[in-house]
Order: structure tokens, then sequence, then C-alpha cells
């Protein structure tokens, strides 16, 4: 089991390792850790996005005469609806929360994956640090006896 902040998980730069990853030939036992570890997080980012919505969206962005969220508008002057404009009253409240909401962790209930378990596969030191959180060191890693207790 493992901890991963929000802010991590929800990192657009996160999520574009974890495609590169999932792409990859790997080892099945580390291909079957890995897909579970995905999953795991898919469910976790849908529970993130409901909170983000009604503990940030909702209570800091800038509402319109009838009380409606307002977006900003794309180079095609369409609303961006994933986005929120937000109340210039509230900025520094609002970067308060944010950050508080980021440092929020989630459980993931798999083991992290075994750098040497990744094979021969080529990563480059942004997708390492990326994905530092899912990725267990090796200089770090406890050592497991036969019978299971740590050494």
């Amino acid at each position: 089991m493992f901890q991963i902040k929000y802010s991590e998980v929800t990192a657009p730069h996160f999520t574009h390792a974890m495609q590169f990853l999932t792409q990859q030939n790997l080892p099945v036992k580390t291909a079957y850790n890995l897909k579970k570890i995905t999953d795991e997080l898919q469910k976790h980012k849908k529970t993130i996005s409901q909170e983000y919505h009604d503990e940030i969206t909702l209570v800091f962005s800038k509402k319109d005469a009838e009380g409606k969220i307002v977006h900003p508008k794309g180079d095609d002057g369409k609303e961006l609806e994933d986005q929120f404009e937000q109340d210039e009253n509230r900025k520094e409240e609002c970067s308060k929360k944010l950050e508080e909401f980021g440092n929020r962790t989630i459980e993931i209930t798999r083991s992290k994956l075994d750098l040497g378990s990744l094979g021969s596969i080529e990563l480059s030191a942004v997708h390492l640090s990326v994905l530092d959180p899912i990725i267990q060191d090796p200089e770090t890693a406890e050592v497991l006896s036969i019978s299971g207790s740590k050494k």
C-alpha cells in the first residue's frame, strides 16, 4: 500500500507519463500491478473531480446575476466548461484551499512498482520524476525474509 497526493494524481505530466508507461511491454506481473494501480487511480480521480467541483469550483467561482458559474471563453468564443473564473474577492482564500486540497492523499492498495521490474524500457528523467510516487526506490526498499518479516 502507498499514498499519493491529489496534486500528483491530477497533474497533466503524471497522466501523460502513466499513459506512456501503460503502453510499454512489461513483465506480466509488473504489467498486472500497473493495471491495478491505474484502475485504482481512475476510480479515485472521479472522487477527486467531484470534490474539486463541490469544494473549489462552486465555492470560489465568479457567478453571474442568475448565480450561474462564469466560465472563460476560448479562442473560438465558446465557454470552457471545465474551467471557471475566480471570484476576485476570494483569491487568497482560494489559493490556500487549493494548496490544502492538493496535499490531500489517497491510498492505493497495491504495492509500488519496483524500479528493477520495469525491464529494459527507457524512461526520461522527467517521466521518472513524475512517476516517483508509484515507483519503489530500490535504495529505500525494505527487504523481506522468507517468513515475511522485515530484515
